[in-house]
């Protein structure tokens, strides 16, 4: 099971893009830190506004590998403990679960992309009602295997997370 940490800055930037988007979905890459093994913090995410739609996102591919290759020269290509974990985007008129859609565009990133990894993540975030965040990670495995990780937010280092859903 992975654990992925959402810490209190790349949060407050996340619930500042979902209210500027509105009922539009956004998305990008989420890129991490290795704690330990099954255990990420994020330390960097992308935010892409154009080409989402009420019910769709599309990512920029172009811009991701971009973003990726900035975030590996700054931490110096120590893809052991620094790496790209996978993509986000927001449902924010649907409940922050994967459709059947993103499952296959994970899937397909996953076993049949050149990505190399051994897993890929996909987060998804929305506000509810109050605009708390809620939020959800999927895992995926090169041989199809799909699972549920967990969600955690930590406000201050060192300081255990706690779940977001």
């Amino acid at each position: 099971m992975v654990k992925l940490t959402l810490p209190a800055e790349w949060r407050v930037r996340l619930i500042d893009e979902l209210e500027r988007a509105g009922s539009h979905e956004i998305g990008g890459i989420v890129m991490g830190e290795q704690l330990a093994p099954g255990e990420f913090r994020i330390a960097e995410m992308t935010f892409q506004r154009r080409g989402g739609l009420v019910a769709s996102f599309v990512r920029n591919a172009k811009w991701a590998l971009y973003s990726l290759c900035n975030f590996f020269s700054r931490t110096e290509h120590r893809y052991q403990q620094f790496n790209y974990l996978g993509e986000w985007h927001s449902h924010p008129l649907f409940a922050p679960a994967p459709s059947k859609r993103d499952h296959a565009t994970m899937i397909d990133l996953t076993c049949h992309g050149e990505t190399g990894a051994n897993f890929l993540i996909l987060m998804i975030a929305r506000l509810d009602a109050s605009r708390s965040l809620e939020g959800s990670v999927t895992v995926y495995l090169p041989n199809g295997t799909v699972g549920a990780g967990i969600l955690r937010d930590d406000e201050s280092l060192g300081r255990r997370g706690r779940a977001i859903e």
